[in-house]
């Protein structure tokens, strides 16, 4: 089986000689959503004060990842970072930029986290895992206090009936591994 062609320009240092470099760490790497995918901004650390969690609907993440690179994107969506299955996380929008994943307004103050899970499967432990060392860094970046008021799910937030990040996804869980990640973070 030949590798997806994200994978293959990434391993080839395609996307990082064009200065896409991700801000995480602990990113896999950086694939840029399509330009009319998301908007450039300028936001500084004191415009964003939120973190919305999402699942795509499905478990491939390179789903996720071709929908937000494609220029033919009809409802011209991205999120700031996607978690696969096997918690490797791949940046999509620079952190200073809007994503299109909540909302004019959410999008406005918030880093949109995309997760391959459905809501039949639901997310696995290292995407948990992953996910929660993301969002620790995000919260320290950002001074985001590490609580269900900044940390969202989609429907929290959305204008429109959604169900995301639905009802498989453990809040009580996720939040602990938030705070864990936290005790063995190094930035």
């Amino acid at each position: 089986m030949s590798k997806p062609w994200w994978k293959k320009a990434l391993d080839s240092g395609y996307y990082e000689k064009r200065g896409y470099v991700s801000e995480y760490g602990g990113a896999a790497g950086f694939v840029p959503a399509a330009s009319q995918n998301f908007t450039e901004m300028s936001r500084s650390a004191g415009d964003i004060d939120r973190i919305v969690i999402h699942i795509t609907g499905g478990t491939n993440v390179g789903s996720a990842i071709n929908t937000f690179a494609a220029k033919n994107n009809s409802k011209k969506t991205s999120a700031h970072y996607v978690v696969s299955q096997d918690g490797l996380v791949y940046q999509m929008v620079k952190e200073k930029d809007r994503a299109h994943h909540a909302g004019s307004s959410a999008n406005k103050r918030s880093i949109g986290i995309e997760h391959a899970a459905s809501n039949k499967s639901g997310p696995t432990e290292e995407q948990y895992w992953a996910s929660a060392y993301l969002v620790r860094y995000l919260a320290g970046k950002y001074s985001i206090p590490v609580d269900r008021t900044h940390i969202l799910g989609h429907q929290e937030i959305a204008t429109t009936d959604h169900n995301c990040p639905g009802p498989l996804w453990d809040w009580p869980n996720y939040i602990m591994k938030v705070y864990l990640a936290n005790l063995f973070y190094w930035a």
